[in-house]
């Protein structure tokens, strides 16, 4: 494996082999926050070195304004190359100075971390680019606490350009934190903004709305290091073949400073034009059991409603009526498979529609229902307010097998009533009349 390192002479006069300055070029285990120390190897984390120094290269005759390409040969250690694949995610760190032997080192206690925005010597390198099968796995990433005491950080999210902000309508971008990131967060009073949340589908997971989205104040122990996945979940191609985003993830120390992050080039999927089915099932109480009717392995799901927020993340959900009526009936299925395939399926809720019709003459009224009743204990009852504060009450069952019921009506006072259609106690459908 080889690394090629892009050297420009920036001066006013040529560099030459005398001069003595050296290339340097640093691994290091990918991770928002990255200390001095991990860059040199002086790092472990589970039991392995989280970097190191690769090699150094004297710099050789440059020109002022030329460029030339310097080529450096890597052999990881052995733990990272029989390691698992989703382990295998590394960043680069390349910095010029004068003594061959990697023994240069600014003052730790200027900052943990090598301050690269602002050596005109020193370039970095953290990017990952996710496409295919990496969209369906997402991207596992380390949050180090730089500093030897406990300290607090936020993690959030910037945009290079313009354009790449269009991938927030195409994609839900979620943050899976580790259990003891987590807590940290939790600990912090789970501040944020623009994130979407929801503890009752995926407790550890949050979702980025925008560039504006930020987990603040997450706690982390000195020296503390904690992983957290970020996956891009389309529900929606690009209208161009092969298009890309990129997608900032920054690591703030509590006094606002850039301790580190990664850059994410994410491709956007083609979309199947493939369809699956959604098994529906409602229970009397107009519970839906909606299920993904796709039968291949290593499948990933995520549901939507028609606003695009987040209902369930498993093959089968569960959802009430309440889902139906704020989607407009529309709920949609993204399915992606460990090649990198997404298929999108949609169904529609259909609200309750028990009651079929009413009729009124004014001495009766004819409630036709939409099937047959099936089974005891149904009910229709009809309930009014009315202006005085009292309240008229009429109920009566509705025998097994009749599709409609009749209701004298000529004891009743004038008024606006609400007939509802109720089995076991729970109320099913509900219209309204006026006699």
């Amino acid at each position: 494996m080889y690394i090629y390192v892009k050297v420009h002479n920036r001066g006013w006069v040529s560099n030459t082999s005398n001069d003595g300055n050296w290339l340097h070029i640093y691994w290091a285990k990918s991770a928002a926050g990255l200390t001095q120390a991990s860059w040199k190897g002086l790092e472990q984390f589970n039991g392995k070195v989280t970097g190191g120094h690769i090699a150094s290269v004297n710099v050789g005759l440059l020109d002022p304004g030329k460029t030339k390409v310097l080529v450096i040969p890597w052999n990881l250690p052995e733990e990272y190359v029989s390691g698992p694949a989703d382990d295998n995610h590394f960043c680069l760190l390349a910095r010029i100075f004068k003594s061959e032997e990697d023994d240069e080192v600014p003052p730790i206690t200027i900052t943990p971390w090598y301050d690269v925005v602002s050596d005109k010597c020193a370039a970095q390198s953290n990017v990952s680019i996710i496409k295919d099968e990496g969209l369906c796995k997402g991207m596992k990433l380390q949050m180090t606490n730089v500093y030897d005491n406990d300290h607090e950080y936020t993690l959030e999210v910037k945009i290079p350009n313009k354009i790449d902000s269009e991938i927030f309508d195409l994609a839900k971008i979620s943050l899976e934190m580790s259990e003891p990131l987590y807590e940290g967060w939790f600990k912090g009073d789970l501040q944020q903004d623009n994130l979407t949340y929801y503890p009752n589908i995926k407790e550890r997971t949050v979702y980025l709305n925008s560039e504006a989205s930020k987990l603040k104040s997450i706690l982390m122990k000195g020296n503390e290091h904690q992983d957290f996945v970020l996956k891009f979940n389309f529900f929606k191609g690009s209208s161009e073949t092969n298009k890309h985003y990129s997608v900032d993830v920054i690591q703030r120390d509590k006094l606002g400073n850039i301790v580190g992050g990664e850059r994410f080039v994410v491709y956007s999927p083609d979309i199947s034009d493939e369809k699956f089915g959604i098994i529906k099932d409602i229970d009397s109480n107009g519970v839906y059991m909606l299920t993904a009717d796709i039968d291949e392995e290593n499948q990933s799901f995520i549901w939507v409603d028609s606003a695009n927020d987040i209902i369930g993340v498993t093959k089968s959900i569960v959802v009430d009526s309440n889902i139906g009526h704020k989607s407009n009936g529309c709920v949609k299925a993204i399915a992606y498979n460990d090649k990198g395939e997404i298929k999108v399926a949609n169904t529609d809720l259909e609200e309750n529609n028990y009651i079929e019709s009413i009729e009124n003459n004014k001495i009766s009224i004819c409630v036709k229902m939409k099937d047959r009743v099936d089974g005891n204990g149904n009910l229709l009852q009809m309930i009014s307010v009315l202006g005085d504060g009292s309240t008229q009450k009429m109920s009566k069952i509705i025998e097994t097998g009749k599709d409609s019921i009749t209701l004298d009506i000529t004891t009743l006072p004038h008024g606006i009533y609400c007939i509802s259609y109720i089995k076991d106690g729970n109320i099913l459908d509900s219209k309204t009349i006026k006699i």
